[in-house]
């Protein structure tokens, strides 16, 4: 009998602490370039991966190569000057959270979490707070949306001379060094 019962609590307790993997199909990473001192475009990526393991390690990729501005020539140009994608394909981001805060949580219930994002872009890594809501959708589903956005600086990751090249092949007076990120991110287990 004994046998059969921590038979079970292991089953259960491996289901519980079991890795949450990110759906690329129903998540959605956004940020907004402004031209020309008022002119505001939201930009997105179509390849995002992820997962959550059971110690509340968060790993997050984005292919800078499926940058998506509706623009074909702008995408070519910013995975060449800006992101140099042929070098740097990928932008990386590590991050910890409570590793009993998933299992708490109910179906229904939300949460604001602060965290801090190891970010690696163009080849320079950076810390930056990020604050996020987690909401678990149901029992095998989460939903981590911004909370309020990231605000990222071309200067941090060395952008700058990008931005300023992009500048130059569309032939515009400015385009702003400091762009807002918004994500929704659905984590199935």
């Amino acid at each position: 009998m004994n046998r059969w019962l921590i038979l079970l609590f292991t089953c259960v307790s491996q289901i519980a602490v079991a890795d949450w993997s990110l759906d690329n199909n129903n998540s959605r990473l956004n940020f907004v370039t402004t031209k020309k001192g008022s002119v505001s475009e939201i930009q997105t990526f179509k390849s995002l991966s992820g997962n959550i393991d059971a110690k509340g390690h968060i790993n997050f990729s984005i292919d800078l190569n499926s940058v998506d501005t509706a623009i074909p020539i702008r995408d070519e140009r910013m995975q060449e000057h800006l992101f140099n994608t042929a070098k740097f394909p990928a932008m990386t981001l590590t991050a910890t959270i409570a590793s009993d805060t998933l299992s708490a949580m109910t179906s229904g219930t939300s949460k604001v979490i602060d965290i801090k994002a190891d970010i690696n872009l163009h080849g320079i890594k950076a810390t930056m707070p990020a604050s996020v809501l987690v909401s678990k959708l149901s029992k095998g589903t989460i939903l981590v949306t911004s909370y309020k956005p990231v605000i990222i600086k071309a200067d941090t990751f060395k952008l700058t001379a990008g931005i300023d090249k992009l500048k130059a092949l569309a032939k515009l007076p400015s385009i702003d060094y400091t762009v807002p990120v918004s994500f929704s991110l659905t984590f199935n287990q």
